[in-house]
């Protein structure tokens, strides 16, 4: 019940121990301040635990501690990776991969990022916003103006009276008018 390459690295091995140790060596890293050994045992209890819920607190509290505590990045980045391996639309998890892929001008994760939540998302406000915000990224960060367009066309032909994809499609035609040679 692995979580992924990305995480054995980040949490090490201590699946072997029984349930008591990891909770004994949990407190006992708590206490110390031993965050990376920390980290390694919350991981290594998401990795054999059952409850959805509780692998992903697990996992956001390392993810969190990473990124907070002991400052690397990646690492981080997996573990909140690993969250959406459990809970595919985990809100906090989206939101602190958006900001890290921002943060490490990681645009290609953060525009595959954006595309899958959407086809994840039920809530069809919800999709709107993270296609609209993917067109966005792609004008202003991965310069794919016809990505963009074409994302904002479908969310035009969806719904014709959706201001926001009007007036993002308005300012990358007037992008792409001001960038073009011919004049």
């Amino acid at each position: 019940m692995g979580l992924g390459g990305g995480l054995s690295k980040v949490g090490g091995d201590l699946t072997g121990l029984k349930a008591s140790a990891r909770s004994a060596l949990e407190r006992l890293y708590r206490e110390l301040g031993r965050h990376e050994e920390l980290v390694r045992t919350l991981v290594s209890k998401a990795e054999v635990g059952t409850d959805p819920g509780d692998r992903v607190a697990l996992l956001m509290e390392a993810a969190n501690l990473t990124r907070d505590l002991l400052e690397d990045v990646d690492a981080s980045i997996e573990l909140y990776r690993g969250v959406l391996e459990v809970d595919p639309s985990h809100m906090e998890a989206v939101n602190e991969l958006i900001g890290l892929f921002g943060l490490e001008n990681r645009f290609q994760d953060l525009d595959e990022l954006y595309a899958a939540q959407a086809d994840l998302a039920a809530d069809p406000a919800r999709r709107r916003g993270l296609l609209l915000a993917q067109a966005t990224h792609r004008t202003n960060m991965i310069d794919d103006t016809t990505g963009a367009f074409q994302i904002l066309q479908q969310l035009v032909q969806e719904d014709a009276h959706d201001e926001r994809a009007i007036d993002a499609m308005v300012a990358l035609d007037a992008k792409v008018e001001s960038s073009d040679p011919q004049d």
